[in-house]
């Protein structure tokens, strides 16, 4: 983790270095960002699941306190091809695009409940997901109230959405494919059924967080596998 850490720091570093000499040459600072682009591009992306296979990965463990060497709660479902996020702490999405994870194929994020370190980076995970070429609105499952989550990112995201896709173009980033979109989970009993597709099955579970209500834990099950967030 700390390799990666790093390695990360060091091409930002350097990208921006390239994007400073580009303003003294720009044929050398075209030069050096394709470089850079190419050598990260070239990295090996990480197979997370194969069909039939429902895996883990842990992007963030922290508890609400700061912590220097780990993200906020964040757990990445791998089924088959499909990916989903359960919830986005501050920093999570960092991990991910630092481990290459194929963020086009995240088809949707559940959230728990909404602390602010289960939720913080869900703005960053709207735009990286678009960024690496999302091209459906991105659906949020959550308890009632998670609408009022998702109005405050899209918005407060807005502007920045604009200015990419007038940077890059609509057939780059298209900006009618960037938002969230909300979906609430309701819950009458002990559990609920919050997605059904490509025979994953996830069902959201009441659990004891107060004063926070509602909030819930998911459970995943695919091709005869389960795990319990």
């Amino acid at each position: 983790m700390k390799r990666a850490a790093l390695i990360a720091g060091t091409v930002i570093v350097a990208l921006f270095a390239a994007a400073w000499l580009a303003t003294l040459s720009p044929a050398f600072g075209d030069w050096a960002y394709a470089k850079l682009a190419t050598r990260m591009a070239e990295r090996p992306i990480p197979v997370l699941a194969k069909p039939g296979e429902l895996s883990v990965l842990l992007c963030g463990t922290n508890a609400p306190l700061p912590d220097l060497h780990r993200a906020g709660a964040c757990t990445l479902i791998a089924a088959g091809d499909d990916l989903y996020v359960v919830d986005a702490g501050l920093g999570s999405v960092r991990n991910l695009v630092m481990w290459r994870v194929l963020l086009a194929k995240v088809k949707g994020v559940f959230l728990t409940h909404f602390h602010s370190d289960h939720i913080a980076d869900l703005g960053e995970l709207r735009l990286q997901t678009w960024v690496a070429g999302r091209r459906t609105p991105l659906k949020v499952y959550g308890p009632p109230g998670v609408e009022d989550v998702v109005a405050g990112f899209n918005r407060a995201y807005s502007h920045d959405a604009d200015y990419r896709t007038a940077h890059h173009g609509e057939n780059f980033l298209p900006r009618e494919d960037v938002d969230l979109v909300p979906v609430v989970v309701p819950m009458t009993g002990a559990t609920a059924p919050a997605l059904n597709a490509n025979g994953l099955v996830v069902t959201a579970i009441r659990v004891d967080h107060g004063p926070v209500k509602p909030a819930y834990g998911f459970r995943f099950d695919y091709a005869g596998r389960s795990d319990q967030r």
